[in-house]
């Protein structure tokens, strides 16, 4: 599959009409704030359940002392990559919430990489200079190739309706440790 060569477009807003005509991707950034993370796992990847089936429970383990319980799976687009979305019940700083994430990860064995393993948030890098460092953009959900996959990784559907209904759910379940996070930042800090 051809990658996409994305820009960026910030002189007015995205609407609803423009991603229902399916012209073209669309991809978004993570402001200073979130309520949500994502891990995009590539077909190629050692993590992709078809390279390793049990994989999936074993990062989902890894993320349940954060308070993050509850996902939807998605496939990326055609490539049969798959992003699986972390609704958070509340607005958390982005950076400390890629960090505290990747870390819980890294902790417990797994590589962020790209085409790999990736997290967005990504922990972008501190910028000291002028030019304010970017958060990593990833495709909206329920694009063309993109569909709600069920609890075997199956193609369920491709329904915002439902999509926001699943989101609903594992928004209200998915409430942050916020001890915990702070435990993880501060060993951030020390390394």
């Amino acid at each position: 599959e051809a990658k996409p060569e994305w820009r960026t477009e910030n002189r007015y807003p995205l609407s609803d009409r423009q991603l229902l005509k399916g012209e073209y991707l669309y991809g978004i950034r993570f402001q200073k704030d979130t309520q949500y993370c994502l891990l995009d796992i590539d077909r190629q990847s050692p993590y992709h359940p078809s390279n390793s089936p049990l994989v999936l429970d074993r990062l989902f383990e890894v993320l349940e002392p954060l308070g993050i319980t509850d996902h939807i799976v998605c496939t990326s687009s055609d490539s049969q990559g798959i992003h699986i979305y972390f609704p958070i019940a509340k607005a958390f700083n982005s950076w400390k919430l890629a960090k505290a994430v990747s870390v819980a990860l890294e902790n417990a064995g797994f590589k962020l990489k790209l085409g790999q393993l990736e997290l967005f948030p990504n922990p972008k890098a501190y910028c000291t200079d002028e030019t304010p460092s970017l958060f990593n953009a990833h495709r909206l959900p329920l694009q063309m190739g993109s569909y709600i996959l069920n609890d075997e990784l199956q193609l369920t559907n491709s329904s915002q309706a439902h999509f926001v209904r699943m989101w609903n759910f594992c928004q209200r379940r998915n409430t942050l440790n916020t001890r915990r996070l702070r435990t993880l930042l501060k060993k951030t800090k020390q390394v």
